[in-house]
């Protein structure tokens, strides 16, 4: 995660935890999804930089 006052996550119960005032044992809720996204939308493109 990007270490930045503005960036947050969700913790138990949708609690919002900021990114940076977490500790180690903190828990937070994931997801693993399926689509590559950028900042939260799905991308489908497919690139090659060569």
């Amino acid at each position: 995660m990007q270490d930045d006052w503005h960036v947050r996550v969700l913790g138990p119960g949708a609690a919002v935890l900021n990114v940076t005032e977490l500790k180690k044992g903190d828990q937070l809720l994931g997801h693993v999804a399926t689509d590559k996204r950028h900042v939260g939308w799905p991308v489908g493109e497919f690139c090659v930089e060569k």
